[in-house]
């Protein structure tokens, strides 16, 4: 669900916090694409008001089968341990990424995502 929003471009911040160059190469697919008003959905999910929604429930979407039954309501809570290892917090999941291990980016990648409500508005 969140590969696309994992690579970033080096300009984009999450949360309040920019991200070093290092994070991504230069023709990323940034969150924005995913967040928003009118977000294209196409590979991923929209991300707006991911905060509270269960996992693998974004009307519309094709999700796998492992993400529809996996009852995770996404929060400040669980996403941390799922996004630090997608495919093993979630065996069958389609989401191809080994995950991030930094605290610190994983705060302030919630930061950025829950600015966002389901209409997609920032909060």
């Amino acid at each position: 669900m969140l590969e696309l929003l994992l690579q970033l471009r080096p300009d984009l911040r999450w949360g309040r916090t920019p991200l070093p160059a290092s994070k991504c190469s230069s023709d990323c697919a940034p969150p924005a694409t995913r967040l928003g008003r009118t977000p294209k959905s196409s590979s991923a999910p929209p991300l707006n008001g991911i905060d509270g929604r269960k996992s693998g429930t974004f009307e519309g979407f094709n999700y796998s089968p492992a993400n529809k039954s996996a009852g995770i309501t996404w929060s400040e809570e669980t996403f941390p341990k799922y996004i630090r290892a997608p495919m093993q917090e979630m065996p069958g999941t389609r989401m191809a990424f080994v995950g991030i291990k930094n605290d610190k980016d994983i705060a302030d990648l919630w930061a950025y995502l829950k600015q966002f409500g389901a209409d997609g508005a920032k909060k």
